[in-house]
């Protein structure tokens, strides 16, 4: 195996919010300048030192929507590669609820917009997708797959 000194995977969390309105399922998207153009995700970020996982996520979300998320669940853990930066990513997905309203304050400044958009929306527009991860943790969603938050253990605060 070929096995690089410095290998540091990027740790990215994402914040999977659902909310029905009127029947309808809709996701919480952002709309997002990146250095691929304009693309489509859910909030989300890195994790930073000195963050637990929850605050990162929770910080993320703010940042980027003004919305404050409760996490509730755990997707799942996804891991991709980005060939172009040579970069792998290891992206923590958390279901939950947002605040009724978001804040009104700067949003990070690669965000366009803040949308809630439904499944077909979501799928007719699979070419603005940042990665293909959009599609798949919502198709977890759907399948139900939960994982409880008690499952991170954080030595650091013990």
């Amino acid at each position: 195996m070929n096995y690089h000194l410095k290998w540091h995977p990027n740790v990215v969390v994402a914040a999977v919010v659902c909310k029905n309105q009127n029947g309808v399922d809709k996701f919480l998207l952002v709309r997002e300048n990146t250095k691929d153009g304009i693309r489509i995700n859910q909030p989300a970020g890195h994790w930073e030192a000195g963050e637990s996982l929850i605050d990162a996520v929770k910080r993320e979300t703010f940042e980027e929507t003004g919305y404050h998320f409760f996490p509730q669940f755990i997707l799942g853990f996804y891991i991709i590669d980005n060939s172009q930066e040579q970069k792998t990513f290891f992206r923590i997905a958390f279901g939950g609820e947002v605040s009724a309203n978001p804040e009104n304050h700067q949003l990070d400044q690669e965000i366009i917009e803040t949308m809630w958009w439904d499944l077909n929306t979501i799928n007719k527009n699979q070419n603005l997708h940042r990665s293909k991860l959009v599609k798949k943790v919502i198709e977890d969603f759907y399948q139900n797959q939960r994982l409880p938050l008690s499952i991170i253990y954080d030595l650091r605060n013990i």
